[in-house]
């Protein structure tokens, strides 16, 4: 009788990979085969990986009978149509990988732990089936990492900007982390996908370190905190600290470096409300506090030179004064 396996990885063509050897007339055929002779230990199995096997619709019904605590599911390069409700029946299960299933076109069910989520190359996948993916309840609930088809950063963004980067300031010594979600929009078109490593910057010094390339190809939706390791203590003086999200790229299948800019479409930030107290929300801005503060000033500045009563005439040099002073106030806030 064969060990308990943990893990399997089965590629198409017949190459089988698994944690242990068998020997080549044990290769059954077909999905019953897999299941019952190739994963004897279905109830041990943490991680499957069964790329290019030409799964079709009818393997999530068996799967979630006969993997019931799978955690990790490897799925790339197959032919089924639609994630079926039953996906709601992987109670354990954080990553789903359909990278490359091009008949992939609707999302029925979400299994309740997910947190890991890539569907690049998914280019069958409805509207309907996007907006199930980017629903917010979903991402703000698991603190997820989905990399996904998707025309526009979803709504419930609240700052959104084009290029590749975009700013943030908070107020404090520690870095807010936990209570920020970003998205990234390339282009469309691109000739083939990206990998991403989103980068921190703070008071213009890189804070974090190489440590999570994700495969990208349109969309890419992330808790910071999930994606980011640092390679320095995040303490900062207490005050307004500016914060600044870029990232690199490089070519999924060639690992050249590719330029931001040119692939670049939007970015943008959404402030975890729900799950964070009060107070660090009021410790973050999305526009600059001090030009803010230098706003007041100058608005205060106008009051004063502005005349007493509306029928009296403005003098010259308090014309020349006011008109400066707005032409300043518009260089701070929106030059």
């Amino acid at each position: 009788m064969m060990p308990q396996l943990s893990s399997c990885c089965i590629e198409g063509g017949g190459k089988r990979r698994v944690s242990l050897e068998k020997p080549e007339e044990d290769e059954e055929e077909g999905l019953q085969g897999i299941l019952t002779h190739s994963l004897p230990s279905q109830h041990m199995m943490k991680a499957l990986c069964l790329s290019n096997t030409n799964l079709s619709d009818d393997f999530f019904p068996l799967a979630v009978a006969w993997l019931p605590n799978v955690r990790q599911l490897i799925l790339t390069g197959n032919n089924f149509t639609v994630l079926p409700e039953c996906m709601k029946e992987f109670c354990f299960l954080y990553l789903l990988n359909v990278n490359d299933c091009n008949h992939l076109q609707e999302i029925r069910g979400i299994p309740p732990c997910l947190t890991n989520f890539s569907a690049v190359n998914c280019k069958s996948l409805s509207s309907r089936a996007t907006r199930v993916l980017l629903n917010q309840e979903l991402h703000e609930g698991r603190w997820t990492i989905f990399a996904m088809p998707g025309g526009r950063i979803p709504r419930w963004f609240e700052k959104r900007c084009s290029g590749a980067s975009i700013s943030f300031w908070f107020h404090g010594t520690e870095f807010p982390d936990n209570a920020l979600f970003f998205a990234i929009l390339l282009r469309d078109g691109l000739p083939s996908p990206v990998e991403v490593l989103p980068i921190v910057t703070v008071n213009s010094n890189q804070v974090s370190c190489r440590w999570r390339e994700t495969p990208v190809d349109q969309l890419f939706i992330f808790h910071l905190s999930e994606t980011i390791a640092y390679n320095v203590i995040l303490r900062f003086e207490n005050k307004w600290n500016h914060a600044e999200i870029s990232y690199e790229a490089h070519d999924y299948y060639t690992y050249d470096e590719v330029p931001t800019e040119p692939i670049a479409k939007e970015i943008g930030i959404h402030l975890l409300k729900q799950k964070i107290s009060s107070s660090i929300i009021q410790d973050i801005r999305f526009t600059d506090p001090y030009k803010m503060t230098q706003l007041i000033i100058m608005m205060m500045m106008i009051s004063i030179v502005l005349p007493n009563h509306k029928k009296q005439p403005l003098l010259l040099e308090t014309s020349i004064g006011l008109w400066t002073l707005l032409f300043l106030t518009h260089t701070l806030f929106f030059g």
